[in-house]
């Protein structure tokens, strides 16, 4: 695997969620990719954990998270932000948001 660096608003958000360097390693490793915005998004969902960590509970945590790459050199992959998203899971980022000119009045 590539070497792993984190931002500043990375090491922040977590920080306030209580997730580790492992668990991002985790999340990096099992997780399935999807290219979002110029970024490489990793999403671990429930079948994405192996049957051996299916009974960890720290794994069964990790479920939902939403991590968000860049690769700023052939070896070097920039952890840009990272947040739980669950119930929708890569749902949202399938497709562009449709504009909605409802909220924009003239």
């Amino acid at each position: 695997m590539t070497h792993v660096s984190f931002s500043q608003h990375a090491e922040k958000r977590c920080a306030q969620r209580n997730i580790s360097l492992n668990d991002v390693l985790y999340v990096l490793q099992h997780g399935r990719r999807h290219w979002n915005a110029g970024t490489l998004m990793y999403f671990l969902g429930r079948r994405d954990i192996p049957a051996h960590d299916r009974a960890d509970q720290r794994a069964r945590q990790l479920v939902g998270l939403c991590v968000h790459t860049r690769l700023v050199e052939t070896d070097t992959l920039l952890v840009v932000t990272l947040y739980h998203n669950e119930k929708t899971g890569l749902k949202d980022h399938r497709r562009k948001q449709k504009f909605d000119r409802r909220n924009y009045a003239a």
